[in-house]
């Protein structure tokens, strides 16, 4: 009898093993990403996990795609190797397992509220913005630690659980130094900064800012002081995630953990096989969102 309930991945876990998920996929949702994602649950009741697949070839060419869903698992498995399970940073997706070197890639996350829930941040109290931010900013100094730069901070990434974030959607993360999704040189800690000063000024004014604009906020006083330096030109010259968490009094991060060298031979696998794969493909700009307009945020 033909098993029609769920579907089979085949591919590699955390430690590089071949593995096979039996899961039952739900519906795709919006996810504020190109990519498909879905709920996809076992049959053990475990889970949900979140499941990122490639979109159909009308909306996205399959080579562009490919090299989003490469960058988002690239991302993840390095903060796997870098955080220990038991150490995970709770603002930032775990990789559970993946493909990528096949016809049928995917990537496999813990579970996290897959929906794009950004209406949420509208509700928000006073308190549970400042977690909010402070939520933010540990994501961006974890990912700083390890090299990483998300490439697509805005409100369609994020995602709520009571005030705490999880930053999700890493089809543009790229390794600090590397070209930058938007094209505009080597990417740096410095352009998920700036990211984030737009975003932390939309949640607390219900005023979305554009990427070339810098935003007013006289609304909001106590907003000039913290992200003081946060739109300076160079990325380089803007204060760090960890500056900022200094402003807001908050502890910083645990530090990462040195991965061995079994995991370090994986992951220089996988980056060898995805540059083969796109030699000559480099992502193009970070497609444009639709603004969220959280209504009247005082």
């Amino acid at each position: 009898m033909i098993d029609t309930d769920f579907r089979y991945l085949r591919g590699q876990d955390t430690q590089g093993k071949r593995r096979t998920w039996r899961v039952r996929v739900g519906a795709e949702v919006e996810a504020g990403s190109v990519l498909g994602t879905a709920e996809a649950t076992p049959p053990d009741g475990s889970g949900p996990y979140v499941l990122r697949t490639l979109p159909p070839a009308e909306v996205v060419r399959p080579d562009v795609s490919q090299t989003w869903l490469d960058n988002e698992i690239r991302a993840v498995r390095r903060l796997s190797t870098r955080y220990r399970a038991d150490r995970a940073p709770a603002e930032l997706p775990r990789v559970v397992g993946f493909e990528f070197d096949s016809g049928d890639p995917f990537a496999l996350l813990a579970s996290y509220p897959a929906a794009n829930t950004g209406n949420g941040v509208s509700r928000l109290l006073d308190a549970q913005r400042t977690t909010f931010t402070t939520s933010l900013l540990r994501a961006l100094a974890h990912l700083a630690a390890v090299d990483l730069v998300h490439g697509g901070v805005r409100l369609s990434s994020v995602r709520l659980t009571g005030a705490t974030v999880r930053l999700v959607n890493f089809e543009h993360a790229v390794l600090t130094g590397e070209e930058s999704p938007s094209g505009a040189g080597p990417a740096h800690p410095g352009d998920d900064v700036a990211a984030a000063g737009r975003l932390l000024h939309e949640v607390y004014t219900g005023t979305p800012v554009a990427a070339d604009e810098l935003p007013d906020h006289t609304e909001v006083p106590w907003l000039r002081t913290l992200l003081a330096g946060v739109f300076t030109e160079e990325p380089r010259d803007r204060p760090t995630a960890l500056d900022l968490l200094r402003r807001l009094n908050s502890a910083a991060p645990a530090p990462f953990d040195d991965p061995d060298a079994a995991l370090r031979r994986g992951r220089s696998r996988f980056d060898a096989v995805r540059a083969a794969k796109h030699q000559v493909l480099r992502p193009p700009p970070v497609p444009p969102v639709p603004a969220f307009q959280p209504g009247a945020v005082r």
